[in-house]
């Protein structure tokens, strides 16, 4: 029984190293794209500024380019984020159930008793099932609350450009 637990753990482990590359690789394709993001909408209200043949009545150009690329943003963005999320929630659990198989492992070398049917469960020092295994709802909440705040921030600069590539067209004194 030991030995099937030990092998269980390594196969835990090759799967925890593919999902931290994943992981690691949405995280850096979501701060990829947001950074682009920024740079892009930076770089339009830059030439927007420093334009002196855009009108007001061309109000809609800018506004457009501006527009489009945040679209096209989002589309990208709110999938790659619910990927990594989802993910990391796996990844999660599977920490949990190698740190499981751990301690089976040493229930069994220390005490020699049969802990088939627990695989999905949380062992205490005796050996009883205690509950599920679920990660930690704290963590869960502070990342989703980290995503939602990056969402809602870039909605909000998202506003900012849209209307000030209308209103500096409009508002300046010529």
């Amino acid at each position: 029984m030991t030995d099937e637990l030990k092998e269980n753990y390594k196969e835990l482990g090759v799967i925890n190293e593919k999902q931290e590359k994943r992981v690691l690789a949405l995280e850096s394709k979501a701060t990829q794209l947001v950074i682009s993001y920024v740079f892009y909408q930076g770089l339009i209200f830059i030439c927007i500024s420093q334009s002196s043949t855009l009108r007001c009545h061309n109000w809609w150009l800018p506004f457009s380019l501006s527009l489009f690329p945040a679209i096209i943003f989002f589309i990208t963005f709110v999938p790659t984020v619910t990927k990594y999320l989802r993910t990391r929630y796996q990844h999660d659990l599977n920490l949990l159930e190698k740190e499981v198989l751990h301690r089976q492992i040493c229930i069994a070398r220390s005490h020699a008793v049969d802990i088939e049917g627990t695989d999905k469960k949380k062992v205490d020092q005796s050996g009883s099932t205690l509950q599920l295994l679920k990660p930690d709802p704290v963590k869960l909440f502070r990342r989703k609350a980290y995503v939602h705040l990056v969402f809602v921030a870039l909605l909000a600069f998202t506003g900012v450009i849209l209307a000030a590539s209308r209103n500096f067209l409009c508002d300046r004194n010529f």
